[in-house]
């Protein structure tokens, strides 16, 4: 840990922790927490998101010294929001795993389970990209069993085949309260 970027900045030492998954040390970049209820009214339409709270911790908090270190991390670690067509991440673009547009013909699902999600009955569905080669995600889908199919929990992560630049694991977890 003595070599390189830590050598010649000591104060990232103390940022470092050992994954749970890989038990490896790791720097984490940025977490970032937003609390927000979606509202939404069939008649007359509308739709409204009240954002409750946000918590972020991260590396920005050490590097930051004005507004650009802050707006570049802002541009590479957009919010991921599933519902969205495509997820904007590192300067790429992939595809959501519940696109309206093309989520059907990029990932395979597999039906894996009926299981309990806190007090919901959710179906468990597993995705990977239809070609191995492609630019995907791999995850999982807990998506409520009634007539909302609204997504309760979604787990997914970033391949490293993928290739992007200084990314060995990406995790993405995302829990929905209804």
């Amino acid at each position: 840990l003595q070599k390189g970027i830590y050598k010649k900045m000591p104060f990232l030492i103390d940022q470092i922790e050992i994954s749970p998954e890989s038990q490896k040390f790791i720097l984490p970049v940025s977490i970032k927490e937003t609390a927000s209820q979606y509202i939404y009214r069939k008649e007359p339409r509308s739709e409204k998101t009240l954002i409750r709270g946000v918590n972020s911790t991260g590396i920005e908090d050490f590097l930051s010294t004005g507004d650009m270190v802050g707006a570049v991390l802002t541009d590479m670690f957009t919010e991921i929001n599933i519902y969205d067509n495509d997820i904007r991440l590192f300067d790429n673009r992939f595809v959501s795993p519940i696109s309206s547009i093309s989520a059907i013909s990029f990932y395979k699902f597999y039906l894996m389970d009926t299981v309990m999600v806190g007090k919901h009955e959710c179906v468990h569905l597993a995705f990977v990209p239809q070609n191995s080669q492609d630019f995907g995600f791999t995850g999982h889908l807990y998506v409520l069993n009634d007539s909302s199919y609204a997504v309760k929990r979604c787990t997914m992560n970033l391949p490293q085949k993928t290739g992007v630049n200084y990314v060995d694991r990406l995790d993405i977890i995302q829990n929905y309260e209804l």
